[in-house]
């Protein structure tokens, strides 16, 4: 009978069911206590079915639960693996634990599934390890261990990251050699420029090393030529004569190359400018012949002139071409064998010169480097002995001062060839010729009325540390000036406080108080303001003139200096002050009209109008006297003496009573009776009056009135004017 049941006696269960029943005994169940071994038994990729492909991806030479590693390629890193444990009693009841170590953090524990699934494993080893037990739950606790490798891909591999650390380092080797190629590149343009600016600091020292010894070279050729000038002045025959125009020549041809040296430093600086002139270059290529027969005779040497018929005009700067050409046939008749040809050519883009020489030649390697200012070549021994190097760097700027050019040529069979190329400039003829036709008729003139300075009437105040040329300078003066002597400028200021002096000519370069300092203190002081300076120097650059004109110096003439263009210098500002003494004295004590009209200086020009604002209130004042008018300008009565005697020409009595008078004809002309004209300019007595107007215009007060009548200036003069006086 169905879901019957009964328990026997015996303790034995019967059970009943539709075809019999089931009988046991409770007390004779045991529990299974075979403890099952776990084996891996497959492996499934997830894109792959078919078994024989994936073995052979696994490459496993046995069967899959004895191998203890597989390697999967990095495309089939998703895969699920197959184990089992062997109880057969109940296997639907076997449990599993497993752990996939580098993936799973824990144990996944009494899963009934025998399979573990895994997607997308990254490159790497991974351990995985499985245990079972059987039905009733008796674990085996020694685990299955299988190693399974994910393969990285190609750019993953052990060879790509060779071939990485490969790139890397040559790609930190390539940095470390563009690093170190900029470093070298900075570098050299560092010593570039270190080398350059050294060569610079090398070129301005021999640039100022020549100049500073032409400074001291122009003060013994001051020495040499102002006597010389002494001597020439007498007539000579014979040797003396002959000696006389060597010394002329020599001291001549030292000025000119030391000339040469400033205006080559002008070049440098851009300072040099051109006076062009309308030349015949064809006059001026012979006369440079003519200036070099005799020399080149003397060695030797056959100069050869040609010169195209037509005629050749142009504007250049004779003086400097002349250098030009100077500077290349000296280097010729130095260089040549025994013929030098002096050749000009027309073209239709100007004309050329042609110096060339049949001498030893200037290599290649050479041609470019001999224009370069002191360079001279190896083993030349003529250039060391005679030489400075800056020959033809000079020419060289001079010709491109004139857009034109020099170059070096090969001279057929032997020797060298210098082409000088200009343009043809015909340009601004008549300006240039009007320019010097004035300055012809100026100098004329100034010989014409030199002699009113004649007589010793006026003071030269000689400033000069160099006693021989000091001495020398004033021996050559005393013939027009009288002359006083100082050796530095602190010694010329002690001297201005005891003396009235005219001019004051002053070297720059002195102890204590050089030139620029004592100009300088001069024009400062009210006491000298007035008194001319001329700067004697042998600094004849831009900078230095400026510098000396900025101090308020009148002249600035350099060294060698010749003493009639000093005497010439002095006599002008002489002439210079006597005009101003003319407009001091005609004015009537109107302020405003000295600073606009007199050519002084700022200091002078405050000292007149204060001196006339003064006058002009106490003009009145019968008891004004200098001495008043001395204290009211804050001055001692001998500096203001000066001050006046060196501004007006006349005393301050004469000059006070003149500025009385111009002021007496001022009023008369404005119409104010002579009686009381007299009052107002300060005059007690008409009488004396009278007698000092007639002192200043030649005529009585009235008699003044009278040719103002005639003469019709006048229409507002009264006409009951003060016949008396």
């Amino acid at each position: 009978m169905a879901r019957s049941s009964l328990r026997s006696s015996e303790g034995k269960l019967y059970f009943g069911g539709i075809n019999g029943f089931n009988v046991f005994q409770p007390e004779r169940f045991v529990d299974n206590a075979y403890i099952p071994p776990v084996y891996v038994t497959d492996i499934r990729l997830s894109y792959l079915n078919d078994e024989q492909e994936v073995k052979k991806l696994l490459q496993l030479g046995k069967p899959v639960y004895m191998a203890d590693k597989i390697t999967l390629s990095y495309e089939n890193n998703s895969f699920t693996i197959r184990f089992v444990a062997l109880s057969y009693e109940d296997p639907a009841r076997n449990r599993y634990s497993y752990i996939l170590k580098g993936v799973d953090k824990e144990w996944i524990t009494n899963s009934e599934n025998n399979s573990a699934s895994y997607t997308n494993l990254p490159p790497g080893e991974y351990e995985f390890e499985v245990r079972g037990s059987n039905n009733d739950h008796q674990w085996n606790e020694k685990t299955t261990t299988l190693r399974v490798v994910i393969t990285p891909p190609w750019w993953r591999s052990s060879f790509a990251y060779f071939i990485y650390i490969l790139l890397l380092m040559g790609w930190i080797a390539w940095i470390a050699w563009r690093w170190n190629l900029r470093v070298k590149h900075k570098y050299k343009r560092r010593m570039e420029k270190y080398q350059i600016a050294k060569e610079q600091e090398v070129y301005k020292s021999k640039i100022g090393f020549f100049i500073n010894l032409v400074h001291e070279i122009r003060t013994p050729l001051s020495l040499i030529r102002l006597p010389l000038e002494k001597l020439q002045e007498i007539e000579h025959e014979g040797k003396e004569a002959k000696y006389l125009s060597v010394i002329d020549k020599n001291v001549n041809y030292l000025l000119g190359i030391t000339n040469q040296l400033l205006d080559f430093q002008k070049m440098e600086n851009g300072a040099l400018q051109l006076n062009l002139v309308s030349c015949d270059i064809k006059e001026l290529v012979n006369d440079i012949y003519s200036q070099f027969t005799s020399p080149a005779e003397l060695k030797g040497i056959e100069l050869v002139l040609t010169v195209p018929d037509q005629e050749l005009v142009s504007m250049v700067d004779r003086e400097k071409l002349s250098k030009i050409l100077v500077n290349l046939i000296s280097n010729a008749i130095k260089y040549a064998h025994a013929r030098i040809d002096l050749k000009l050519v027309a073209n239709d883009a100007g004309y050329e010169i042609y110096v060339s020489d049949d001498g030893r030649g200037v290599p290649d390697s050479q041609k470019e480097k001999i224009f370069e200012a002191f360079y001279q070549m190896p083993d030349d021994k003529v250039a060391t002995a005679t030489g400075t190097g800056i020959g033809l760097a000079f020419a060289k700027s001079l010709a491109e001062a004139h857009q034109g050019s020099l170059r070096l040529e090969d001279n057929e069979p032997q020797g060298s060839s210098f082409v000088l190329s200009l343009p043809l400039n015909k340009e601004a003829v008549e300006e240039t010729t009007d320019i010097v036709e004035v300055h012809s008729e100026s100098e004329g003139t100034t010989e014409n009325i030199s002699s009113e300075f004649s007589g010793k009437k006026f003071t030269v105040l000689l400033v000069e540390d160099n006693v021989e040329l000091l001495n020398l300078t004033r021996d050559s003066l005393l013939a027009w000036f009288r002359v006083l002597k100082a050796s530095n400028g602190r010694a010329a200021l002690e001297i201005l406080e005891q003396e009235s002096v005219d001019v004051i000519v002053s070297d720059v370069m002195m102890p204590e108080m050089n030139g620029l300092e004592l100009c300088s203190k001069v024009k400062s002081e009210i006491d000298y303001s007035h008194i001319p300076v001329i700067l004697l120097t042998a600094k004849t650059t831009l900078e230095s003139k400026v510098e000396g004109l900025e101090c308020g110096a009148d002249v600035y003439i350099e060294k060698p200096f010749s003493i009639k263009q000093l005497h010439k210098q002095i006599e002008n500002l002489l002439r210079l002050r006597q005009s101003f003494h003319k407009l001091m004295a005609s004015l009537s004590g109107n302020a405003t009209q000295t600073s606009a009209e007199l050519a002084m200086s700022q200091r002078d020009c405050e000292f007149v109008a204060k001196i006339q604002e003064v006058i002009a209130d106490q003009l009145a004042d019968e008891n004004f006297s200098i001495d008043t008018l001395a204290e009211q300008m804050n001055m001692s009565r001998s500096n203001f003496y000066r001050k006046i005697k060196a501004l007006s020409g006349m005393s301050p009595n004469d000059y006070l009573k003149a500025l009385r008078m111009n002021k007496a004809a001022e009023l008369i002309r404005g119409g104010t009776r002579i009686s009381e004209v007299a009052a107002q300019v300060g005059f007690t007595s008409s009488s004396y009056f009278a007698k000092c107007f007639k002192v200043q215009y030649g005529v009585l007060p009235k008699e003044y009135i009278s040719q103002l009548l005639n003469s019709g200036e006048s229409a507002e003069i009264s006409s009951d004017a003060d016949p008396k006086v």
